[in-house]
């Protein structure tokens, strides 16, 4: 008899409890640029009606699986149906900061890594109703940015100086440090496999956005190409990495051509100095975007005529640093006859060039 009623007894208790099943969906960006108060937008789906709950986070270092970062909410009802929350709907939230790096602003961003998040209903009688974890990436919005040297720059100086703009939100780094690695790069190799595959010519780690090439390293020849990277970490983490850009030493700088892979470009100037340089075949041209244009119109004058008519005109894209430019449309142009090409930059500067047209020989 006393066993039936301890069964009706847990019937009854299972029967109580068995109010329905709850599916948390968080509504986390699962990479980018993240704030605390994101990690609370979610939706709760429950098919029973909870009362006096709470949600609680356990925000965990993926690499390590250590956690940085706890909280949990205010008690709410939870109703049948979606149940759709954000951070001001769980205010007040309590937060315990294992980590120092996390900072304690609860409107402040998650430092740039890897985590587990691991979401929680919870009863105050029966405890633990359902958890559901997801993963997430804080990375920047913009990775280092490489200023000096251009890529593909030709130096005079044998202890270059490099620099680059940090990546962004620099608030995303408790102690944002670099890896700068300078490679030689092989004939007929790539500089991304040179970056990957070479022994650095000079390999460090530091803070400051800049670098003295030391006189105490390995020097740099002259007709030999340079590849160059730089890699943010935070603390002893890897986050992001920037662009390989390339540069070479030579001993004497021509002002007026550039000679790659034996062809031949022409300089830009914003100044007129009288040069006449001849061009075979299409004008290429050799141009060092030092603004932030992705784009830049152009056009080709027959200096001949006296109201120097435009022969071509339309637009180039471009990177920053020195920029290789094939110029469409002057294939054909007269032989011998003397042209002017002229590039408009966002800065509202005119860089040209004055050139005398060789055609090939048939």
């Amino acid at each position: 008899m006393i066993k039936k009623l301890l069964f009706s007894f847990l019937v009854l208790c299972m029967a109580a409890y068995s109010k329905g099943q709850i599916t948390i969906v968080p509504q986390v960006p699962p990479a980018g640029v993240i704030v605390k108060s994101q990690l609370w937008n979610m939706m709760v789906v429950s098919t029973g009606d909870y009362a006096s709950v709470s949600i609680s986070l356990i925000l965990k270092d993926a690499s390590g699986g250590n956690t940085v970062l706890s909280g949990a909410s205010k008690m709410i009802n939870i109703t049948t149906g979606n149940n759709q929350y954000d951070f001001a709907a769980l205010s007040p939230i309590t937060y315990d900061y294992q980590s120092p790096d996390m900072g304690s602003d609860p409107d402040g961003f998650l430092i740039a890594g890897s985590y587990i998040a691991c979401y929680a209903v919870k009863e105050s009688i029966h405890g633990q109703v359902t958890e559901t974890c997801i993963p997430i990436v804080v990375e920047p919005t913009s990775p280092p940015l490489l200023n000096t040297p251009y890529d593909n720059e030709e130096l005079v100086s044998y202890i270059p100086n490099f620099s680059w703009i940090p990546p962004m939100p620099v608030e995303l780094f408790s102690n944002l440090n670099y890896d700068f690695k300078l490679v030689e790069v092989q004939p007929g190799q790539s500089t991304a496999d040179a970056i990957q595959q070479n022994i650095p010519v000079y390999l460090t780690n530091q803070t400051d956005p800049f670098l003295y090439y030391p006189s105490s390293a390995m020097s740099l020849d002259t007709g030999k190409l340079y590849a160059w990277q730089v890699i943010a970490n935070n603390n002893s983490t890897y986050s992001v990495s920037s662009e390989i850009w390339s540069f070479r030493i030579v001993d004497n700088y021509d002002e007026d051509t550039l000679l790659v892979a034996n062809e031949l470009y022409l300089r830009l100037k914003n100044y007129s100095d009288g040069t006449v340089p001849q061009c075979k075949t299409q004008l290429r041209v050799a141009y060092t975007n030092a603004s932030v244009d992705s784009v830049v119109s152009y056009v080709v004058k027959d200096v001949r005529e006296s109201d120097q008519p435009v022969i071509s005109s339309g637009e180039l894209i471009l990177r920053p640093g020195l920029n290789l430019l094939s110029v469409p449309g002057t294939g054909n142009l007269e032989n011998e006859r003397i042209y002017l090409f002229q590039l408009f930059n966002s800065r509202n500067e005119v860089w040209s060039v004055k050139f005398q047209f060789q055609a090939p020989q048939k």
